[in-house]
């Protein structure tokens, strides 16, 4: 029986029931297991995701590498560890919890989430180690964005001008490299002269919500700002509707 990891990592509120004694507690007992060398870290959007990163650190001996690849979705994990021969990879997320949750998913080097059996002798080992003396700090890249990007824009190879297209990143992980993607000339997708962007919030309606900001771009390079879901609500009948 599992007292930390769920069925897809371990979840929480930080501070609360998400804490930092589990979190350097469980990566100090992955060294002790896995005995990784090199662990490459990825974050979403959410405030509390660099406060983690240290806390994992903290768990980690001075001999493990750790590289802060910064906000990238989870499915660019497999590519990072591929890419860059890390043994490790923890991805520091709570998907589609409400923003005050976080939490950490640990990613074998083959890029799959570790097995069961693996995370309940991880969580038993924890009754067996303390901390390292000496921990580990984290080093900055922005090659894995770079990586993935042009990974992507490898395999992404199709037609969409005969759609009109809306993309609401809202607050993902995803919404920096598909706003790059979108306005890379060179990218061998092809799309509508259309495209609305919205970020960085989801949207639900009628007007009931206030919006820091919406962007919608009309064709590779105008953007304009949209401060109310009205006007957002026109953009997206302008969008949609052939004869307004």
């Amino acid at each position: 029986m599992k007292k930390y990891f769920g069925t897809d990592g371990i979840r929480g509120i930080p501070n609360k029931n998400l804490t930092k004694e589990i979190v350097s507690n469980v990566t100090c007992s992955v060294e002790d297991i896995l005995k990784p060398t090199s662990v490459a870290v990825i974050l979403d959007t959410r405030d509390s995701s660099l406060e983690i990163l240290d806390w994992i650190c903290e768990g980690f001996s001075e001999n493990i590498e750790v590289i802060n690849y910064g906000i990238l979705p989870s499915g660019s994990m497999p590519v990072l560890l591929e890419t860059f021969g890390h043994n490790l990879g923890i991805i520091i997320s709570a998907s589609h919890n409400p923003s005050e949750y976080n939490g950490i998913k640990l990613i074998d080097e083959n890029g799959s989430k570790l097995q069961d059996e693996i995370e309940i002798e991880i969580e038993a080992n924890i009754e067996n180690i303390s901390l390292p003396s000496a921990h580990t700090s984290y080093k900055e890249s922005e090659e894995g964005f770079k990586v993935y990007f042009e990974f992507l824009n490898q395999i992404l190879d199709f037609d969409l001008t005969n759609f009109d297209l809306l993309i609401d990143s809202a607050n993902g992980s995803a919404y920096k490299i598909i706003d790059e993607l979108l306005k890379d000339n060179e990218s061998k997708f092809k799309l509508p002269d259309v495209v609305v962007i919205v970020f960085p919030l989801i949207f639900t309606f009628p007007d009931c919500i206030s919006l820091p900001e919406i962007v919608v771009t009309s064709g590779p390079v105008v953007n304009v700002k949209v401060e109310s879901t009205s006007m957002f609500k026109s953009a997206l009948v302008k969008l949609t509707c052939p004869v307004c």
